[in-house]
């Protein structure tokens, strides 16, 4: 047994298709001025990252950060070329003051050490043997010195601020209050002073409130260091900053 359409239902079955190709064809005219940069935007060629850039001391070369690893590129501009290349993660190249060595932060003996690279002899040195992750801050402005931040004896992954000598030996607290958390080091160019960010909680205890921190409190202390006095109020406990006398 055949089964037809009758001639109305063809008719109406024509006109419902028409209206859905009219419908398809408005909607394709919309979208084609979105798809089109989509489409255009595929030919775009991939760049690798690049982060961390040090500026060597006399302009020459900049060292940074790219797929883990720390490249050098003349400062005027240029070629890029691999300094040092490990299959763990290098990061935070900082130059030495004499811009004859290069420190830096590498996961290759674990969370995250501090080494340091010769650049005549590309001999590597490790500085820090700890098993938490050490974070970079600063070279002392004599070389003699690098300082970090690091939570290995701290609680709760607290940073504390510690330095250690470029020439090696046990690294030695700078700024480790409990409770605390001290990272960023600066120091001052006589070595003497330690800038150093923080944060705390404002209570030492119950009913107990800490000294909060001022606007001035850091200016103050800035301007007195400049002028060779003593640092009225050398610790700001609040979150903030604090001036650190080095012993």
């Amino acid at each position: 047994m055949i089964l037809s359409t009758p001639p109305s239902s063809r008719a109406a079955a024509r006109s419902i298709g028409a209206v859905a190709l009219s419908l398809l064809s408005a909607v394709a005219q919309s979208v084609l001025p979105i798809v089109a940069p989509l489409h255009a935007q595929a030919d775009v060629v991939a760049r690798s990252a690049l982060s961390e850039p040090s500026i060597s001391p006399d302009g020459d070369e900049i060292a940074f950060v790219s797929g883990g690893d720390i490249w050098t590129v003349p400062g005027a501009g240029g070629i890029a070329r691999l300094l040092i290349t490990h299959p763990a993660t290098e990061s935070r190249p900082l130059w030495s003051p004499d811009g004859k060595q290069l420190a830096f932060v590498s996961t290759r003996t674990g969370g995250g050490d501090v080494y340091v690279f010769d650049l005549a002899s590309g001999r590597l040195t490790r500085r820090t043997f700890s098993d938490g992750r050490e974070q970079l801050d600063a070279w002392s402005r004599d070389g003699a010195w690098l300082y970090f931040s690091s939570s290995s004896a701290d609680i709760s992954g607290m940073n504390d601020v510690w330095r250690v000598s470029t020439k090696g030996g046990q690294p030695a607290p700078v700024a480790a209050d409990r409770y605390a958390s001290e990272f960023w080091g600066a120091p001052s160019p006589d070595g003497k002073t330690l800038y150093q960010g923080r944060i705390n909680d404002l209570y030492l205890g119950p009913t107990k409130r800490q000294r909060e921190v001022k606007t001035h409190d850091l200016r103050d202390a800035l301007t007195a260091i400049r002028e060779g006095k003593p640092v009225a109020n050398p610790r700001t406990e609040a979150m903030g900053c604090g001036i650190v006398i080095v012993p």
